[in-house]
């Protein structure tokens, strides 16, 4: 009885001796406030972590190069196969790996990628004038890039997509390949021109001359006319 317990004050102590040591030892480690891991940037130290066993972790909060907040051990973030990220960048890698014929490197790819980072993350400065204000992305596209590019095959050089109606999301129907003079005249054609008591877009103005709905914004853009001109002045008819 008495040697059960002098063993288990024993066993006490030395476990309190190797905790002590353990937590020494991890605090000469520095991590600091600041420190980057890859894609995560520590934002603090949590409390050690101290298992049934007796082992003991240094728990760290880190944000992640896309926005997110996670906690990764010290070991995690300094041995040599160390976590990298969040999650997202074998996410990333692996959504790489399962486009066939190594298409994510094409230029279709980067325009897919491009188009849901405007639509879907609101860390992207570009958000405000997608995603933010409505800009959606049809679910056929939303589901793999594979579907994207059987609708609008790769994308002509010197031209990026373009939606026909800007207030409209990115589909099949409402999107083409365009250069950056079409683009121009496409943004432009949804401004307003008041004659009369009339205000009407530049398109509808472009209809009411006969013309093309582009038109009217050839006019004020292209060859310098007033928007008054560019409105009233009927189109030369030839033959």
């Amino acid at each position: 009885m008495h040697r059960t317990l002098v063993g288990g004050l024993l066993e006490q102590l030395m476990y309190k001796i190797y905790k002590k040591k353990c937590i020494k030892y991890m605090k000469k480690i520095e991590i600091k406030k600041g420190d980057r891991y890859s894609r995560l940037v520590i934002i603090k130290e949590l409390p050690v972590m101290v298992h049934p066993s007796g082992r003991t972790r240094r728990i760290f909060e880190c944000k992640c190069d896309c926005g997110n907040i996670t906690s990764v051990t010290k070991d995690n973030l300094r041995s040599k196969n160390h976590t990298l990220s969040c999650g997202c960048l074998g996410k990333q890698r692996r959504a790489e790996s399962l486009t066939t014929h190594g298409m994510y490197k094409k230029d279709s790819y980067r325009t897919w990628k491009s188009m849901r980072q405007r639509c879907l993350n609101p860390n992207t400065p570009l958000f405000k004038n997608y995603g933010g204000r409505g800009i959606k992305i049809c679910d056929r596209w939303l589901k793999s890039f594979e579907n994207f590019y059987e609708d609008m095959g790769e994308r002509p050089k010197g031209m990026s997509i373009d939606r026909i109606n800007n207030n409209k999301g990115y589909s099949f129907k409402n999107c083409r390949w365009a250069d950056s003079i079409t683009q121009i005249l496409n943004r432009s054609v949804t401004k307003f021109i008041e004659y009369k008591g009339e205000k009407l877009c530049q398109t509808e103005w472009s209809r009411r001359l006969g013309g093309g709905r582009d038109i009217v914004a050839q006019r004020i853009l292209i060859s310098g006319w007033d928007p008054i001109k560019a409105i009233t002045t009927p189109i030369r008819r030839y033959g």
